[in-house]
């Protein structure tokens, strides 16, 4: 009756252990990420004072929640049956496992694992349980665990000595899986300048860059540092390929700023010039008329105050890549001969003054225009006389001017004749 009881309770720890195994057959329950690596595993074990003879039955495995993954090593080709625990989780598999006889002696055991399943597939990471049993008698003998991580961090763990179990160490090391990666010492740059790539990769034994459109050089295929300039503005897209298929590409990842370009063009008006910006790539500007004033108006109008030849330079600033400088030459000349005679029969005066000023003629002049300008080129008065007759005659308006520059410009259809005036 006792055989009969023992034969079911076997028997049923084989259903068992078959089920539990069933989902390990495919691979089927370790999913996520399945980093490659290497486990060994050394312990030497002491004995039970059991009364085998020989008195060493011995299993090596590992598990995975509870569940059977793979046996390392089995030494028990006799009395295999009483490694309870192993035979229950095991079902006896010792696919790719050390085996061999039942040992004479005990002794210091080193197995290796390469983090696969029955079926040769890397393992999904997680928490893994390496389990140590060995029996001298017919019972269940010493049972002994250790437990650690399997990822893409290295462990070492030295377990304290147990009654049975000394000189324990795990070391897992994962393998290292092939990366692209690189980086650049800078991410904005002008067509003049230079950005060095540097590879970060991981496992990597063959190179072949691109460093994006306009690039020089366009494409590299060692491992690098790589100097790269650019000949042409806007978003680089960079990419590293490693070992033929592993790559990296990083959209947009340098931006090559555009080099400014200073221009203008013109208008002249008498003594009154319009200048019109015609610049690109720049956000600011600094303007020399050539007469000792200067501006930063993007579209300056600008009064000169006598006859002349002007140097005329725009300076136009970038955001990120310097200036550049356009020049142009004007000649200003509204006094003709005939027109000094003209001039010369008129005075302005007080000058300076609070902007009661009065013009005052030699001779009488028909059909005058009177013009006051700022020195911007705005037009702050209009007058018209038909008839200025010799001597003073005011010229109204003008009081309510604030402390400054201008200019007076009179104008008979045929002269010019024209004065600064400063406002106190």
């Amino acid at each position: 009756m006792m055989k009969l009881l023992q034969t079911i309770f076997l028997y049923a720890l084989l259903i068992t252990s078959a089920v539990l195994l069933a989902p390990f057959s495919n691979g089927g329950s370790l999913m996520g990420q399945n980093t490659p690596g290497t486990v060994t595993f050394t312990v030497k074990t002491i004995t039970d004072n059991g009364n085998y003879a020989p008195r060493h039955v011995l299993a090596i495995w590992v598990e995975y929640e509870g569940e059977f993954v793979k046996t390392r090593k089995a030494m028990a080709n006799q009395r295999k049956q009483y490694l309870y625990t192993w035979r229950a989780a095991s079902n006896y598999n010792v696919v790719d496992a050390i085996t061999g006889a039942t040992l004479t002696s005990h002794q210091t055991h080193t197995v290796s694992w390469d983090c696969t399943d029955l079926e040769g597939e890397v393992v999904t990471d997680g928490h893994y349980v390496v389990k140590v049993e060995f029996t001298e008698k017919h019972a269940q003998g010493p049972l002994m665990t250790v437990e650690f991580t399997k990822g893409t961090e290295a462990v070492t763990i030295n377990p304290p000595d147990e009654d049975h179990f000394i000189n324990m160490e795990l070391i897992y090391t994962p393998e290292e899986v092939a990366t692209a990666d690189f980086s650049a010492n800078v991410t904005e740059v002008c067509p003049d300048g230079q950005v060095i790539f540097t590879d970060n990769s991981v496992g990597a034994t063959s190179w072949a860059w691109d460093f994006g459109e306009g690039a020089n050089p366009a494409t590299a295929n060692t491992q690098g540092p790589h100097n790269v300039g650019y000949e042409s503005a806007g978003g680089k897209t960079v990419s590293l390929t490693i070992n033929g298929d592993i790559t990296q590409t990083l959209t947009d990842y340098i931006t090559v700023y555009p080099l400014p370009l200073a221009g203008f063009t013109f208008w002249q008006n008498s003594f009154v010039v319009d200048f019109t910006n015609t610049s690109s790539n720049a956000v600011s500007y600094l303007w020399d008329f050539g007469d000792g004033e200067t501006g930063t108006e993007e579209n300056p109008t600008h009064v000169y105050g006598q006859d002349g030849t002007y140097e005329v330079s725009l300076t136009a600033t970038s955001e990120m890549c310097g200036d550049d400088v356009h020049m142009e030459t004007i000649v200003i000349n509204t006094v003709g001969v005939s027109e000094t005679g003209f001039a010369e029969n008129m005075e302005v005066y007080p000058n300076p003054s609070n902007g009661n000023i009065y013009l005052s003629l030699q001779q009488e002049v028909k059909n005058v225009s009177v013009k006051v300008f700022n020195m911007q080129g705005k037009m702050l008065l209009n007058r018209f006389f038909s008839n200025l007759k010799a001597g003073p005659t005011k010229i109204g308006g003008l009081t309510n001017l604030q402390p400054g520059v201008y200019f007076m410009e009179v104008w008979n259809g045929q002269y010019h004749f024209r004065e600064k005036l400063l406002i106190k």
